[in-house]
């Protein structure tokens, strides 16, 4: 992990990151990594003056992960002085080369090379590769992770987080969501995992004897959002409408024009991406000119320790409270924290909810919390908050009612606004009205390790888009077992029954549950049918052979349905051979006995779920 400061070139960081070495395979790879010690880059970083104090750091796991915040980081350091970094876990020598023919460590040199000119254009200068094997695409969180190190990765990165004390975290998406990159989840994972940590003293206190103390970031952001957004001037003007409603999503318009390059960002971010040669990105089409079509790029709050304004205030508006100081309000370096109890709260329960203020920036006078909800909630009246000193806290436990009639499966937001005699200030939790009882399939294993980890976080949130699918076999029958949970305060009894589609059925209708106490789970099971064997199977059906399947939990406390999916898959039994076959180039309807393997189905292209004789095979 030879790191040797530098300063060569433009883009380039004056403590930067080439690694030399022969090519190594994976089980080599992981057998030799060794992740003890500093790099030169670290103990430059340790040294006397050495430190660097980055308002923002992107933490990603390939060079080219920043890409898409590119303009966004170069418009902030431009207009606004915010000084960011880079965090790499790989080199990207497992990727590909679309341009010749390294492969391994010098593909990765290559790539490393290439983002450091990419995030030039933004006036990055410092970039952390932390030199993890990159191996295979996979869309394995858990596996990345093995392999990556695990503990050892994170220790790194806090250890960069600490030294750099960054203000704001962007990252990837941390949600085990369809088609999230592995490693993108996993870098993401533990990017959320380093910003707890970092301002943690018990979590890796030999970073102490090295010179860095425990730092605290104050903002995470996820690069990305789910939902619409407009582009154009207007489009943060008129705010991102989210998939989950509790989300805050801030945005940055591209097309603001750069005094000091003489082009617009759009336009800079065109240049930034045409440096990722190897990915194939140098022969992008330039972006569009109309001012109407260009891009905006989008930042969803993963978590805040310090207040947020208006996502529609501006293109820098994701920094204000974090890393600039927001007007009107008060001081910078202000924090207040909203930590509910649980993040599920069952419609007429009540639910307690800590707020922590701190007075991180200067003293804080004296003032006043309150907490507001959707309409029809109950939430109590302001609570006072005592003058704080610089670095002192103050706790206020208060509790909300959710209004009975609350719908289940609704997403909101609790806001917590402190006002003082100079300002005041607001920020918010996520939470989800849960029924009584709810019943939902049991996930994959990997999507319940997500879950038992964001969960261990106090981050269910992030579970909200979740995939909750299975497959069935056409013409088939499966054991489909169902988790019920009791997120109420009493224990409940009840049963959970099963909602088809016409040509499918499920044995029995309904399945009782009794003495089901709060807080516990329990399981029941289905056998599902599909009857008609008809249907298309797979991409040949509706909505992309998705079929909805309704899961419904009755208690005492009521009805509460979630929604999941089911996939109708091909299904082929091959009979077995009465003789082992001869391997000798020669079918033999013997030794091949049965219809042929039906293989002839498009997956991908066009006409998706469509035929073709050029792909088929029958054996």
């Amino acid at each position: 992990m030879g790191q040797t400061p530098s300063s060569t070139c433009a883009g380039m960081s004056r403590r930067t990151v080439l690694k030399a070495g022969g090519t190594l395979g994976l089980a080599a790879a992981m057998s030799t990594f060794d992740w003890s010690g500093l790099t030169p880059a670290e103990q430059a970083l340790a040294a006397p003056g050495g430190a660097e104090k980055l308002n923002v750091l992107f933490i990603g796991a390939h060079p080219d992960d920043e890409a898409s915040t590119l303009g966004t980081l170069g418009q902030w350091n431009e207009f606004h002085g915010m000084e960011a970094g880079v965090i790499t876990i790989t080199r990207g020598e497992g990727g590909g080369n679309a341009v010749g023919l390294e492969e391994g460590p010098p593909l990765g040199l290559l790539r490393e090379a290439e983002e450091r000119i990419a995030v030039g254009f933004a006036g990055i200068e410092n970039v952390f590769n932390l030199d993890a094997p990159d191996f295979w695409y996979t869309a394995s969180a858990p596996l990345s992770a093995q392999i990556w190190g695990g503990e050892a990765v994170l220790n790194r990165i806090v250890r960069v987080v600490r030294a750099t004390r960054p203000d704001v975290i962007v990252t990837m998406n941390p949600s085990a969501t369809e088609g999230n990159h592995g490693n993108h989840q996993q870098a993401a994972m533990f990017a959320v995992e380093a910003y707890f940590a970092a301002g943690d003293p018990n979590r890796f206190p030999e970073h102490a004897a090295e010179g860095f103390e425990p730092w605290q970031p104050r903002r995470i952001l996820r690069a990305g959002a789910t939902g619409s957004g407009a582009s154009g001037p207007g489009g943060v003007a008129a705010g991102y409408t989210p998939r989950v409603a509790s989300d805050v999503v801030f945005g940055c318009w591209n097309g603001t024009y750069s005094e000091k390059n003489g082009k617009l960002w759009s336009q800079l971010l065109d240049q930034a991406r045409w440096a990722y040669v190897t990915q194939g990105w140098a022969d992008r089409a330039p972006t569009t000119t109309d001012p109407e079509r260009i891009s905006n790029s989008w930042y969803t709050v993963i978590h805040s320790r310090s207040p947020l304004v208006d996502p529609t205030s501006g293109g820098e508006a994701a920094l204000r409270g974090a890393a600039l100081p927001i007007s009107g309000g008060l001081p910078l370096g202000t924090l207040i924290e909203v930590r509910p109890e649980r993040f599920e709260v069952v419609a007429g329960q009540r639910l307690e909810v800590a707020v922590t203020v701190t007075a991180a920036g200067k003293k804080l006078p004296a003032g006043f919390l309150t907490l507001s909800a959707p309409d029809g909630w109950r939430v109590p009246g302001r609570a006072k908050v005592p003058a704080l000193k610089e670095g002192r806290s103050h706790t206020v436990t208060l509790e909300v009612t959710a209004p009975a009639d609350a719908t289940p499966g609704t997403q909101l937001r609790l806001e917590a606004t402190l006002t003082a005699s100079n300002g005041s200030v607001t920020t918010f939790a996520p939470l989800r009205v849960a029924g009584a009882v709810e019943a939902t399939i049991t996930p994959l294993e990997e999507i319940q390790s997500f879950r038992s980890w964001t969960k261990g976080l106090n981050m269910k949130h992030l579970d909200v888009l979740l995939p909750e699918l299975f497959p069935l076999g056409q013409g088939r029958t499966r054991t489909l077992d169902i988790v019920v949970e009791n997120f109420s305060s009493t224990t409940q009894s009840g049963s959970v029954s099963l909602t088809l589609p016409a040509g499918f059925e499920a044995s029995p209708a309904s399945v009782p549950y009794s003495g089901l106490a709060a807080g516990a789970t329990t399981t029941v099971s289905f056998e599902v049918t599909n009857t008609d064997t008809t249907l298309p199977t797979a991409n040949r059906g509706p909505n992309g052979g998705s079929w909805p399947v309704s899961v419904v939990a009755t208690s005492s406390g009521g009805t509460a349905t979630r929604e999941v999916v089911m996939n109708l898959v091909p299904s082929h039994e091959v009979q077995r051979a009465a003789t082992a076959p001869v391997i000798d180039g020669v079918r033999d309807p013997e030794e091949y006995p049965g219809d042929p393997i039906p293989a002839s189905t498009i997956w991908d292209g066009s006409p998706a779920g469509g035929t073709s004789d050029s792909i088929s095979c029958d054996a």
